[in-house]
């Protein structure tokens, strides 16, 4: 328990320090070229194919490792962790009228759209009732009959704004999308990736990077090198300090997304699913 308590606590201190870091790193980064002379390697082709590549995926990995550490602190986070409890006990209360749950968010899809055409309509003169009956199905639009060039000037400008409102598109709200984070709307019935699926898919997605490390160790060996430089060392090591900084800088910013933007995400979902309940409340009496 303590130990845990220390490790917060470094993990703490890192997080309300993080700039102050970043800004020795890049210093000490910038104070280091003072001692290179920044000229052409030299090396052949192959060779400075092979390096880049190879800090390509240094660069890569270094970046993965700090994003998925970085969504990992961000669900440890006490915030997040309450947001989810909270999410999930809401679920729980709205369980037993699951199956209202699909209509009430086509209700809902539909004021929404229609709050959305009604404000768009209106900015530019236009009433509502005029274009879209109740239900929200668009009226055959009638030209009028214009006889000056101002009245067939704004018959186009309605005739375009009337278009654009049955165009609107919201992000639609479903049982599928407020219940859970996974699934596809298209395919309700889909339970998720069975291990052999996942399997087979990461060995997909790893072909390529597997088939260009083997092309790489492959082609070339190594030998101790007979006249060891400094400022290669150097070199290498400012290297590394860029890649670190820059895998520092998208673990906060994974962290941030999961307790900024995905918290929100879960609290919104959950205060939905609060309205939801409040209306079959409503309903019920």
């Amino acid at each position: 328990m303590e130990e845990k308590n220390i490790a917060e606590k470094i993990k703490d201190a890192f997080r309300s320090n993080f700039g102050y870091i970043a800004v020795v790193i890049v210093s000490a980064a910038y104070i280091a070229t003072s001692f290179l002379t920044i000229t052409e390697s030299g090396k052949s082709i192959p060779r400075i194919i092979a390096d880049g590549l190879l800090a390509f995926i240094v660069g890569v990995l270094l970046n993965r490792m700090f994003e998925i550490q970085g969504i990992i602190n961000g669900d440890a986070d006490v915030r997040v962790q309450r947001s989810v409890d909270r999410h999930a006990e809401m679920v729980e209360e709205v369980a037993p009228h699951l199956d209202e749950l699909d209509e009430w968010c086509e209700m809902k899809n539909s004021e929404a759209l229609a709050r959305a055409r009604r404000t768009y309509l209106s900015h530019h003169g236009m009433r509502y009732k005029d274009y879209f009956t109740e239900d929200g199905i668009p009226i055959p639009y009638i030209p009028c009959e214009c006889k000056t060039h101002k009245e067939r000037r704004e018959e186009k400008s309605r005739k375009r704004h009337f278009e654009r409102a049955k165009d609107i598109k919201l992000t639609r709200l479903s049982a599928g999308i407020l219940i859970s984070d996974t699934g596809d709307p298209n395919d309700p019935y889909f339970l998720g990736r069975s291990k052999k699926e996942y399997g087979e898919q990461s060995a997909r997605s790893d072909v390529a990077s597997k088939t260009i490390l083997a092309a790489l160790f492959g082609y070339f060996g190594v030998s101790l090198l007979q006249d060891f430089s400094v400022a290669g060392l150097i070199w290498t090591i400012l290297q590394l300090a860029v890649f670190l900084l820059m895998g520092a800088i998208k673990m906060e910013q994974s962290f941030m997304y999961v307790t900024d933007e995905y918290r929100s995400r879960i609290t919104k979902k959950t205060d939905i699913l609060q309205m939801f309940n409040g209306y079959m409340r409503k309903e019920s009496e």
